[in-house]
């Protein structure tokens, strides 16, 4: 049985501020999804052995994987809202993928820990290490839960903004409210 690794959080070459904040992986998926993360495990099984190209690998091919997820990382949606995925980085909150319990990140984690200690342990530091001047929280329920954990968010409202997932609404509205965080990042 290969080891499982948690999804390595993205930090493109050309990053100045911009943080996509998720809540965690997703399971595997079919089709291209799946191949995407058999390939990403295969590299990260040769990374955790020490081998420094398959890091080097894994870094260039995270774009590509990326292109090709179901959310706001994609090509639509690069297209849509006029970024370089170069420019930005890309954390998970909750470094492993868990079965979604609820609707909410609140609810997902309720009584398990899992959340606090990934913030206390792991996502905290590298927030702050990145020190970002805008986020874009991959749903709403983001924000007001690392509110709840103490993170203090940028004061200017135009630097932070959630992604609405709802399959209930179409694109222009799951991408109004981060269309104005990419605008004030590209000065735009």
């Amino acid at each position: 049985m290969p080891l499982a690794f948690p999804a390595p959080d993205y930090v493109g070459p050309n990053y100045r501020g911009l943080v996509v904040i998720a809540g965690n992986p997703g399971l595997a998926h079919a089709g291209i999804h799946h191949e995407n993360d058999a390939r990403m495990l295969r590299l990260q099984e040769r990374v955790a052995r020490g081998d420094q190209e398959a890091f080097e690998e894994l870094m260039a091919f995270l774009p590509e994987s990326m292109a090709h997820w179901p959310q706001m990382v994609n090509t639509d949606a690069r297209r849509r809202l006029s970024f370089d995925i170069r420019d930005i980085a890309y954390v998970e909150v909750v470094k492993c993928a868990t079965r979604p319990l609820g609707s909410n990140l609140p609810s997902l984690f309720r009584g398990t820990g899992i959340l606090s200690r990934c913030w206390e342990t792991h996502t905290s530091a590298l927030i702050d290490a990145l020190a970002p001047t805008h986020i874009v929280a991959l749903w709403k329920p983001i924000i007001p839960t690392l509110r709840t954990l103490g993170y203090q968010f940028p004061s200017d409202q135009d630097r932070i903004g959630s992604y609405n997932g709802s399959r209930f609404v179409n694109l222009e509205r799951r991408y109004a409210d981060v269309v104005r965080v990419f605008d004030s990042f590209y000065g735009r």
